[in-house]
């Protein structure tokens, strides 16, 4: 009844202020102090369950995310633009190659949220856990090639300089002998 008199729900104003009530020696003096103050107890309750349902539905969608990737864990996927994704082997994060630049990144937070929805949804198709990606340019088998041949060549030259080195040494042994 004071609680009506005052302009408040009494079932608002212990919900707002439940914690404190249990904690105090005389719980029924501090709700009649309460009951006196001019706080909208069912905008405090609204704001409270808001904050509990925003927690809620994102531990729901954390939980989504890490059970989509557990399933996921060492596979690879392509998106139609031909970017290779690979789920690590503990589904926590995933290992992107983007088919222009040919660099990997890795997915977190949001993105990694964004590719469990999407992956869910079915927007990637699976693919060979040791395909390549597939390179728009031939940019870095030429890459590859000159590589190669570069690394051909310093070993080339190593060989010489140690059989060069090696034929000094025994010049100079004789020499000494």
């Amino acid at each position: 009844r004071k609680a009506k008199e005052q302009g408040h729900f009494l079932s608002d104003v212990v919900s707002a202020t439940w914690e404190s009530l249990a904690k105090a020696r005389v719980p029924k003096a501090y709700l009649l102090a309460l009951l006196t103050a001019r706080t909208d107890f069912s905008a405090v309750c609204k704001a409270k369950a808001l904050k509990e349902d925003k927690a809620r539905i994102q531990v729901q969608d954390r939980d989504f995310v890490r059970s989509i990737l557990a399933g996921a864990a060492r596979q690879c996927f392509v998106d139609e633009k031909g970017n290779h994704f690979e789920v690590e082997s503990d589904g926590s994060s995933v290992l992107v190659t983007e088919v222009q630049s040919a660099v990997t990144s890795r997915l977190v937070g949001t993105s990694l949220a964004e590719f469990a929805r999407r992956l869910h949804a079915g927007a990637y198709q699976k693919a060979e856990v040791y395909a390549a990606p597939q390179r728009a340019s031939g940019r870095l088998e030429k890459r590859g090639k000159e590589a190669a041949s570069t690394l051909s060549a310093l070993r080339a030259m190593l060989r010489d300089r140690r059989s060069a080195n090696a034929a000094n040494t025994t010049n100079n042994a004789h020499a000494m002998a």
